[in-house]
């Protein structure tokens, strides 16, 4: 990262907190307003933490979850952030970098796989606390707030106010009832420790609480109102993140789509090191005519487009869910593949019997349930040599446990399993007959 300018690190303290009971609060009933200034006061006061504009923190994330192999694990943190909210948190792990943001029109998300579109992050529970001057904005974050009364917490007094969150879900917040600070973020997450950079103070211990274990932030390295530019905001394309895969690819109009291809949360597409596989599949052995059950919105249908253009095939894809369909058909126009894929938006059980000839490679990436159906209607139109690849055998393998069995049983075929990404994939080479009827 890039800067001008003098970052200022300063010896800080760590703010913790004796324990107290409610009895110590305030002995006039509180109000939301007063409950909210106080918090805000605590902090630095308004105009110190307008006067914030830009946050860097550095430290580390640990995961703590017994039963785990391994139990624990610490992962270097770095988290960057300017007002009026964009921020980027990066993780440093054994197998590259993962990290998540918002560069202020798109929240996103990157980990070993993918790169998504994730508006979750624009208004999350972390952004929240990363944002410099979250605190006097802290109703772009949370709406709808109510005082809820005094409660006691590990010996504490809080205040509890009720807010909804991010996708309208329901939160509450809990103010230390002596020192005003936030103290709980909803239930899971707890700000432990704050310490104090250019009159502020800045949440650096954070513990987040979720399935049987526990990650923590501990932030060791402040530095704030350094020069930050737009660039480390912005969402990373796959070509930036996995170079590797893109490696010895030179055509000028469909390797840039793969590079930057629009990914949506829980996104349904293919990760980038799969369809890169299985193009070099299509391509070292030479496939002709190739059918994909299961577009979505097209970006293996790019990728198998790509090979088969190599290979002087054609490529028969078939999406049910129409929207999807026909963004599959645009981006394959875009990638000017037309005469390439043939992209088509129908019930893959009634399509596949009209499609003429044999296959030498099909591709599964459809509704987990139905795969052994789909393995039975198209296991005798593979042709010897050719192969079947079911995708999501790793991820969604308690969704297709008879396909599983079927192609470790079926004695025609040889199948291996690949694990490139999380989501996995099966590829079956059709050595001979299927050993079950239709």
């Amino acid at each position: 990262m890039k800067h001008s300018g003098r970052a200022i690190v300063l010896s800080v303290f760590l703010i913790s907190f004796p324990a107290c009971s409610a009895s110590s609060a305030a002995d006039s009933p509180p109000t939301l307003e007063s409950v909210l200034q106080k918090y805000v006061e605590a902090l630095g006061g308004k105009e110190t933490i307008e006067n914030i504009r830009t946050r860097k923190l550095s430290g580390d994330l640990t995961h703590d979850y017994p039963g785990q192999n391994p139990p624990k694990a610490v992962l270097p943190a770095e988290v960057v952030a300017a007002a009026p909210d964009k921020w980027r948190l990066v993780l440093r792990t054994a197998t590259g970098v993962q990290q998540m943001g918002f560069d202020g029109a798109s929240g996103w998300t990157q980990d070993a796989d993918r790169v998504l579109i994730d508006n979750r992050q624009a208004r999350s529970k972390l952004a929240y606390l990363f944002n410099p001057r979250g605190a006097v904005h802290l109703e772009d974050y949370f709406s709808q707030l109510s005082l809820q009364g005094e409660v006691v917490s590990d010996g504490r007094g809080e205040y509890a106010v009720k807010a909804k969150g991010t996708g309208g879900t329901q939160e509450t917040l809990f103010f230390d009832a002596e020192t005003g600070l936030l103290n709980r973020l909803g239930e899971n997450i707890r700000i432990k420790g704050y310490r104090r950079m250019k009159g502020v103070l800045h949440p650096v211990h954070i513990a987040i609480a979720r399935e049987g274990g526990t990650s923590t932030y501990r932030f060791d390295d402040i530095a704030v109102n350094i020069s930050i530019d737009g660039a480390p905001f912005a969402i990373p394309k796959l070509g930036e993140v996995f170079p590797d895969v893109f490696e010895g690819l030179a055509d000028p109009q469909i390797v840039p789509l793969l590079k930057d291809f629009p990914s949506i949360h829980e996104d349904m597409n293919v990760p980038c090191r799969d369809g890169r596989f299985i193009h070099d599949l299509i391509v070292q052995n030479a496939f002709k005519k190739g059918l994909e059950i299961g577009s979505f919105t097209g970006y293996s249908a790019l990728w198998l487009g790509l090979a088969f253009k190599a290979t002087g095939g054609k490529l028969v894809t078939i999406e049910y869910e129409a929207a999807s369909g026909e963004e599959a058909r645009k981006n394959v126009r875009r990638a000017g593949l037309e005469t390439v894929v043939d992209a088509r938006i129908a019930d893959a059980f009634t399509e596949i019997p009209r499609i003429e000839g044999e296959f030498d490679f099909v591709f599964i990436d459809a509704w987990k349930p139905d795969y052994v159906k789909f393995l039975k209607l198209v296991r005798d139109r593979v042709v010897a040599g050719g192969v079947i690849v079911g995708h999501n055998v790793t991820n969604y393998a308690r969704d297709m446990q008879d396909y599983l069995a079927a192609i470790r049983k079926d004695p025609g075929l040889e199948t291996t399993f690949h694990g490139l990404s999380a989501e996995g994939m099966a590829v079956s080479i059709v050595r001979g007959p299927r050993s079950f009827p239709p």
